[in-house]
């Protein structure tokens, strides 16, 4: 994590944050249908993590909820993609890059089956 942070020991943290359009609000997390926009920031420190939505500090478990409140996958191993492997991706063959696709839409299973 000290790498993430800084690589020459002048930061003291790395900050993301992620802005989610709310504004649709039959699609909204129940809790945040009067928020027009989510935003989600996590705080990396090297001893620890911290985590905000809009603004307010939460678990990292609150964040979970909420992604899952949108159905989104967090316990998909594709749910994030690695910095580097876009460029992979990219350069893949169109059988490899189907199989990709087929492993993380979930059907690869059924191929095999």
């Amino acid at each position: 994590m000290k790498g993430l942070i800084s690589a020459n020991g002048k930061h003291e943290k790395a900050v993301v944050t992620l802005y989610f359009d709310n504004s649709n609000k039959a699609q909204s997390p129940p809790l945040y249908k009067d928020d027009d926009t989510i935003s989600i920031t996590r705080e990396q420190f090297s001893d620890k993590s911290v985590y905000l939505i809009n603004g307010k500090k939460v678990t990292n478990e609150k964040v979970k909820q909420l992604f899952l409140s949108v159905h989104l996958n967090i316990n998909n191993p594709h749910f994030l993609i690695k910095q580097g492997e876009i460029v992979k991706m990219m350069k893949m063959k169109p059988k490899e890059l189907l199989s990709k696709i087929e492993e993380v839409a979930g059907t690869a299973l059924y191929e095999t089956r």
